[in-house]
Parts: C-alpha cells; structure tokens; sequence
C-alpha cells in the first residue's frame, strides 16, 4: 500500500488524459478504483484479451465505437490478434505500479515496446530520476556485478 496524494493522483490522471488524447465525448469503464494508476481510464489486463480472444469469433465483436484502451500485460503475439479481430484502433501499455515513483507506458501504440526507452532519453531520465537501467542476467534476473559489487548500468535502448 502507498499513500497517494491528490496532487500525485492529479498529475498521474492528467498525464494519461494528455498522453492517450482523450477527447471531451470518450466513455469510460472503470473497474478500478480511483487511487490505482489507471483509475479514471478504461482498463485491460493483459490475460482478459486473452480470455476474449479464446471465445470463437462473433458478428459483433467490431460492433462498438471504442477507440482505445490502455493496460498491463498484453502479450506480444495477441496484440495486433486483438486489434484486428475487435477494431481496436490505440492500444496503450503500461508498466509500474500505483505506488511507483516512475512507470513506462507505451504512447506509440508499437506491441511489445512498453518498457523500450530510446538511448537518447537515458540523457534526460538521468537529470530528472536519481534510478538508472541495469544489467541483469536472463536467467536468473540477478543483477550482474563489477568488481566493486556495483550493478552494472546499461545504455537505454
């Protein structure tokens, strides 16, 4: 649990409002509360697409005038699957936590890239976060060491 302040869960929804271009007439389905990053914004997890994506096929599985949604955790091979199959036209992935002081979220609607940070951002994530990228191994997802015992930082990308 966090405590989450009206100020940080102002800014929080005012940056998905900006980034995922809400218009005055969206609609949304909220089954969040309010105080959870994506509160305020229509929601997926990622293996609901895959439950829908399951069921056979329906006439009306297109039949609808959402435009976007936002979510944790949709896998790779379903993303362009679930756009196709119910015309989805802006899918936008997230990755964090409501208590985290920083999340990524995938704002060029590109499958698999939520969690991608472009080299030249890493000039800017190190003025305004004291964090930094690390190496990790990828098997064990251990952290990999220098001789000093420090984690190894890595160049976004």
């Amino acid at each position: 649990a966090a405590i989450e302040t009206d100020a940080r869960v102002l800014v929080g929804v005012s940056g998905h409002y900006i980034g995922f271009k809400v218009r005055k007439n969206d609609n949304f389905y909220l089954p969040l509360p309010f105080y959870h990053a994506f509160g305020g914004f229509g929601v997926y997890i990622g293996e609901t697409c895959r439950y829908l994506l399951s069921q056979p096929p329906k006439p009306e599985d297109n039949k609808h005038s959402i435009r976007a949604m936002c979510g944790i955790g949709l896998r790779k091979e379903f993303w362009n699957q679930f756009k196709t199959r119910f015309a989805i036209k802006h899918i936008y992935e997230f990755y964090g936590a409501s208590e985290a002081n920083v999340y990524l979220v995938n704002l060029n609607d590109k499958e698999g890239s939520c969690g991608f940070i472009p080299y030249y951002y890493g000039i800017f994530l190190r003025l305004l976060y004291s964090g930094c990228i690390v190496k990790v191994d990828s098997v064990t997802y251990e952290p990999i060491r220098n001789r000093k015992g420090l984690c190894k930082m890595i160049r976004p990308g």
